[in-house]
């Protein structure tokens, strides 16, 4: 944990995590452009203190308990609807800030989307990347039309995995596919489950939106790359490491408008008035470059519906 000196007066925004740091730095840059963008300047109108879990559920509900205790002026719960739920667990004061892929009423974050019908102190981003997972397989059927088993990697202890395992399962079933559920929950676990998805003959692989395979990004790309694995993503972030195609919202793009929701609670703003926004577009990112290393073709009327093409 970092925590940067500053002015008692000035109120403090706990960011906290349930990753490591740097594989969000993209996502806190955009959370202080919102910050930005609504008139507030850090060691003016704020300071953060950054607390990040590194993956520990145990050290996640310690830090979220800490950052109550020291009555900061509002949290920022990034990687997922899991951070977000520790947070709720020691406050319905401190105004909390998420951002999840996963439906917050179905994870208990909320008991409703609509504006006063949930917690007076939570709002947020719902980016709904986890109900576009039925969507990710169908792009992972057109690049591999001839395929018969494609597989799905999920974290056995996330929100998200029961839920998207059952809609690809019904997804794959529909298409006479066998679908092979691969599980891994740190990071030693990733190289096994890539070895097993060849074992098992799967063609091609969907990764699941979970906040840890997030923070992994470039060793799930690298382990697709050297396994020759295509593979697609829920985030563009992960075809700018160099993965092979993602389909989803815009993350970063996310994170900004928590920030702007920040200023404007630090302004007076009260979260219950403030809506959960949900995404208008989705994007679908394809890396050619990628494609090329991996002796792939993608399909040129795939190639022709991409939002951005990576050379």
């Amino acid at each position: 944990m970092a925590v940067q000196k500053r002015k008692k007066s000035v109120p403090v925004i706990a960011f906290l995590s349930s990753q490591a740091s740097k594989p969000f730095k993209d996502a806190a840059a955009a959370f202080h452009e919102g910050l930005a963008h609504g008139g507030c300047t850090e060691g003016e109108h704020f300071n953060v203190e950054h607390q990040c879990a590194d993956g520990s559920p145990d050290r996640l509900k310690k830090m979220a308990a800490d950052v109550v205790r020291q009555q900061v002026a509002l949290i920022a719960a990034f990687g997922g609807a899991g951070t977000a739920l520790r947070a709720k667990e020691q406050t319905d004061k401190i105004p909390i800030l998420f951002v999840s892929g996963f439906n917050p009423v179905k994870v208990k974050l909320l008991d409703k989307l609509d504006k006063g019908r949930r917690p007076s102190n939570i709002t947020g981003v719902h980016v709904r990347t986890t109900e576009l997972c039925s969507d990710r397989l169908k792009l992972l059927r057109e690049l591999l039309p001839k395929a018969k088993t494609l597989a799905v990697l999920v974290n056995p202890t996330g929100v998200v995995h029961e839920d998207e395992t059952a809609v690809l399962g019904k997804a794959a079933r529909a298409a006479r596919l066998k679908l092979v559920v691969l599980q891994a929950k740190d990071k030693s676990e990733l190289d096994a489950e890539f070895k097993r998805c060849r074992k098992e003959g799967a063609e091609g692989l969907v990764v699941s939106a979970d906040p840890f395979f997030t923070s992994s990004r470039d060793q799930i790309v690298a382990l697709a790359a050297r396994h020759k694995i295509p593979v697609v993503y829920p985030w563009s972030e992960y075809v700018y490491a160099g993965g092979l195609l993602s389909y989803g919202p815009n993350l970063t793009n996310a994170y900004r408008r928590v920030g702007v929701y920040a200023a404007m609670i630090l302004k007076g703003a009260k979260p219950a008035d403030l809506p959960v926004l949900e995404p208008s577009s989705y994007k679908l990112v394809i890396n050619l470059k990628t494609a090329r290393k991996l002796d792939f073709e993608v399909p040129h009327m795939l190639v022709a519906r991409a939002n951005e093409v990576v050379n």
